[in-house]
């Protein structure tokens, strides 16, 4: 599924589950620091892991800690409309790979790539703080609160399937993985996320 780094950095998500881009070129955020740098391939870990784990094996290397994709696992964010099992095994077969190795793996839950799916975004338009008509990511609030934006808390649509996330997360891989953390710097993806701090989502109305 679409992040809100794919919809950042301008990266073809036409057609992605939960994706905001109706056709390419997708727009890339104004505060994108390099233009074009979509990560779609990276360092291609998805196809060379063995490759990888075999080269920190023979440097020694005894943990690993790594991220999940939350929208490789759960397309949209919403546990709902479906999980990926090709992803689900991806992970499966990571860990394995590493525990062959005798490299202890390490989980973080969440490193940034919220699903697009549970943040709407108009590129035309500014959408309403605190509507409940929007899905708003992290930056949820109760309705009527604009003025002094109230965060929902435990009640907001994004804690709840992150809950579903995590909740998934300890059923698959919880016998293999001792070591897990929830968030890799909060502050980055809510703060430097938003009011054109250079990090993703900063999307209206949170940008402003």
């Amino acid at each position: 599924g679409a992040s809100i780094w794919d919809t950042f950095s301008g990266a073809n998500t036409v057609s992605m589950p939960g994706s905001v881009c109706q056709h390419k070129p997708c727009p890339v955020s104004s505060v994108m620091g390099v233009k074009g740098a979509t990560g779609n391939v990276a360092n291609d870990f998805y196809h060379k892991y063995k490759q990888d784990i075999a080269m920190m094996a023979s440097m020694g290397v005894r943990n690993y800690r790594f991220s999940i994709a939350w929208p490789r696992i759960v397309p949209t964010g919403v546990m709902a409309e479906g999980i990926n099992g090709k992803g689900v095994k991806f992970y499966h077969d990571v860990i394995d790979e590493l525990t062959k190795h005798r490299i202890e793996p390490i989980i973080t839950m969440y490193h940034w790539d919220l699903p697009q799916g549970l943040l709407d975004v108009k590129w035309d338009t500014k959408i309403p703080t605190c509507d409940p008509k929007y899905k708003q990511g992290w930056f949820e609030c109760q309705e009527g609160t604009s003025d002094n934006p109230t965060p929902s808390g435990a009640e907001a649509l994004v804690v709840k399937e992150f809950a579903n996330y995590a909740e998934l997360l300890l059923k698959e891989y919880g016998k293999k993985v001792k070591y897990w953390f929830t968030f890799n710097e909060a502050w980055t993806f809510t703060y430097l996320g938003s009011g054109g701090r250079g990090k993703a989502p900063n999307v209206q109305p949170w940008y402003d």
